[in-house]
């Protein structure tokens, strides 16, 4: 038995404010985003447009990136994250999703090829990790969950449902 009689939903629950921050979606969003910048700056394909949607996601994987050390943080001061975690787990694998579909934007139809394709730009990884994206946004609990926790816990919201 684990923490009591009739506690098994919260021992479970507390294991998941770890496992969402075991994952580094934050730097799966940044890495790629910076391989893009740097191949479509030598390709000429940024405009006015495209730079200021570059500024905002490189705005965004660094917020996500500062939630996760803070949660790391946390942690390692023996602290529960909570709804911080819920935070980490969506501003990171939300990232990717951004940063991805920003790189169909900017590499137009090239932006879907598949790293079996010798004209997809960055080995394929745009397509891979947009793909990916939408089982990041299910485990360890749906974004939805994540919503409700971080407007219940961390807002102090009422429960909707």
């Amino acid at each position: 038995m684990v923490d009591g009689v009739n506690r098994g939903w919260y021992v479970a629950m507390s294991l998941l404010d770890y496992e969402r921050t075991a994952d580094l979606g934050y730097a799966i969003a940044g890495t790629l985003l910076n391989d893009m910048i740097e191949d479509a700056r030598e390709r000429g394909l940024f405009d006015s447009h495209l730079d200021t949607r570059m500024a905002e996601l490189i705005a965004e994987t660094e917020i996500a990136r500062t939630i996760h050390y803070y949660v790391t943080w946390m942690q390692d001061q023996g602290k529960t994250p909570n709804f911080e975690a819920c935070m980490c787990k969506l501003l990171g694998y939300e990232s990717i999703q951004h940063v991805a579909e920003f790189g169909e934007e900017l590499y137009k139809h090239y932006g879907i090829l598949t790293e079996k394709s010798s004209l997809a730009p960055i080995y394929g990884r745009i397509a891979s990790c947009y793909l990916r994206s939408f089982g990041h946004s299910v485990e360890a609990g749906t974004s939805e969950i994540d919503r409700d926790v971080i407007a219940q816990r961390g807002l102090g919201l009422p429960r909707l449902r």
